[in-house]
């Protein structure tokens, strides 16, 4: 045999050292790439500004209420959140399979050659998973669906959120009303003492007029104080609604407007004014309500996702082959071949028929959840138009048949006993009278505004379009 020349051997010894130091750069080169925090990680984590840090103001209305809840409730950073982690699947689902690098040397245990002559031998080789059967189109498509069905999700937190912060300033205002009727009745019966008190010192009264009015006085002023707990309740209930600790606000505004014409554009930020008759109106909109309200848009997405996930369980059945690129060599003396190959899971055991099952299972519960947010958005408009009906048919009764009979009935009794043809009870019963019947109009006037509250809710008009 000739020898072979010198600087042979050692030029194409160092091959192995080269594809060695390659694949180890590429390994460290993904693990550092895996481990980074991206710059959006953290831009995204300074948008998150919780309500507590927002200066909130001390008197609130209507439409500062629900921005508050739209925009910066934990609540519903928690959903949007839950669309950022859709939209990362998407990018994992769109991703190619890696490559796989595998390197090794073997070197015989007795000391003999290997199938090239060689002391030693040293393998390296690449393998590509190949997604022939359309796995990755499918997870895409699925992923796209996750991100329409989060979206969605966050439009019914929207409605919900917005319904009960709504519903939690007509508590505020009515509780605001309350003690404005009882600040009244406590004006009242100061004056009422000090009539009869002056009438007492001249001997027109007794003591028991004055005892017994200002047995009155006391039972108002703690009625008053408790008045003031609810208060302290109703603000106290849309703070923790929309996660703000310590935060009193001031309802503005009255109950009439609110009751007499709730614009929905005002509440919702979006829809026409309600009509005067909502009862007809919403059985004749109802099929493009019920179409259009979230619950049921999210359901319809929801549906839509999980049939995709059955495409996918499907092709993820079919076994994915792997092409395989690699070269092997030796040393003492050199020698070199390549080679091609393909690798393909056999599905004896396993034919992941499980993964199908389940996904078919889901969107069974998804049609199933869809058909019941249809029944239950149908069923709400049923029950609050009818509840708005009937609410406005007893405010308009009450304003017609009591409410315009109030300031007679107080000058009447005043007047009977400033010229002794009524007992103090009597005038004591007239202003009770007329403070009960404030209190009846405000329980009117929010049981009212509560109810087209719940309305626009069910209507779907407090999601936002986007």
């Amino acid at each position: 045999m000739m020898p072979r020349p010198a600087a042979r051997p050692v030029v194409r010894s160092m091959a192995p050292c080269a594809a060695v130091r390659a694949a180890c750069l590429l390994s460290l080169c993904a693990l550092a790439a895996s481990t980074a925090p991206p710059a959006f990680a953290a831009a995204s984590m300074a948008m998150v500004v919780p309500a507590a840090a927002v200066a909130l103001p001390a008197e609130v209305d209507l439409p500062a209420v629900l921005a508050l809840a739209r925009e910066a409730s934990p609540r519903l950073q928690i959903e949007r959140e839950a669309v950022s982690a859709a939209e990362a699947r998407r990018i994992s689902a769109g991703a190619l399979p890696n490559p796989r690098i595998a390197i090794g040397r073997s070197r015989p245990a007795g000391g003999g050659a290997t199938m090239f002559d060689g002391r030693n031998q040293t393998d390296t080789s690449v393998e590509f998973p190949l997604l022939l059967a359309g796995q990755r189109r499918a997870r895409v498509e699925v992923a796209e669906r996750f991100i329409d069905a989060a979206r969605a999700r966050v439009r019914v937190g929207e409605n919900q959120l917005a319904e009960e912060a709504a519903v939690a300033f007509v508590a505020i205002l009515a509780v605001q009303e309350r003690i404005d009727a009882l600040t009244d009745s406590i004006e009242r019966i100061g004056r009422i003492r000090d009539i009869v008190a002056a009438r007492e010192s001249s001997g027109l009264a007794s003591r028991y007029d004055v005892a017994r009015v200002e047995m009155e006085r006391a039972a108002l002023q703690a009625r008053m104080a408790e008045q003031e707990g609810d208060r302290a309740d109703a603000t106290g209930a849309l703070a923790v609604l929309l996660g703000v600790p310590g935060w009193t606000p001031k309802a503005s505004g009255r109950l009439a407007p609110i009751a007499d014409g709730m614009p929905a554009h005002g509440m919702a930020g979006s829809g026409p004014s309600l009509p005067g008759s909502p009862a007809s109106s919403g059985r004749a909109l109802r099929p493009a309500l019920a179409a259009g309200h979230p619950s049921v848009q999210s359901a319809l997405r929801e549906e839509a996702a999980a049939a995709a996930a059955i495409e996918v369980a499907r092709r993820d059945r079919i076994p994915v082959p792997s092409l395989g690129i690699g070269r092997m060599w030796t040393r003492d003396p050199y020698g070199a071949a390549n080679f091609l190959g393909l690798s393909v899971e056999v599905p004896l055991f396993d034919t992941r028929r499980g993964p199908l099952e389940e996904a078919l299972s889901e969107a069974r519960a998804a049609t199933l959840r869809r058909t019941l947010a249809e029944a239950q958005v149908a069923a709400s408009l049923d029950r609050y138009e009818t509840v708005v009906q009937r609410r406005s048919e007893a405010l308009q009764r009450f304003e017609t048949d009591a409410a315009s009979r109030l300031p007679m009935l107080q000058v009447m009794s005043e007047d009977a006993y400033r010229f002794g043809r009524a007992s103090i009870l009597e005038w004591l019963d007239a202003m009770r009278t007329h403070h009960e019947q404030r209190l009846v109009r405000v329980d009117l006037l929010s049981g009212l505004a509560e109810a087209r509250i719940r309305l626009n809710a069910a209507q779907g008009l407090f999601g936002s379009a986007r």
